[in-house]
């Protein structure tokens, strides 16, 4: 299970990493292994994850407006220049670091049910 979820976490960096590139982010890791581009990213996402944590009445909001709110925060964590993504960079990134977010929580979940 711990390898599998390594490699998601891997892949989610490397794919997020891709993205930040084309952003113009300084957050950008040149590094061949993937381990490292991911503990490069975590502190980023964490700070978003946070964020995202504190968001009121996010119950209440659209998937649209959630995601547009998590991308904002992305973009603004990241220091992503947005006129260098098209549209499916800008919707992937979004679905990436929701994924960092909801597979941290889980995550934590199982280890507290553990």
């Amino acid at each position: 299970m711990a390898t599998y979820m390594t490699e998601v976490f891997e892949n989610m960096g490397k794919e997020i990493n891709a993205i930040l590139k084309k952003g113009g982010s300084d957050w950008f890791v040149e590094s061949n292994q993937e381990c490292e581009i991911i503990d490069e990213l975590i502190t980023g996402l964490d700070t978003i994850e946070l964020k995202e944590a504190h968001i009121e009445n996010k119950n209440n909001m659209t998937i649209s407006e959630y995601e547009r709110v998590l991308f904002n925060y992305t973009v603004e964590e990241f220091d992503l220049d947005v006129d260098r993504l098209n549209n499916t960079d800008k919707h992937e990134i979004t679905q990436y670091v929701y994924g960092y977010i909801w597979l941290t929580y889980r995550t934590n979940k199982l280890i507290q049910n553990a």
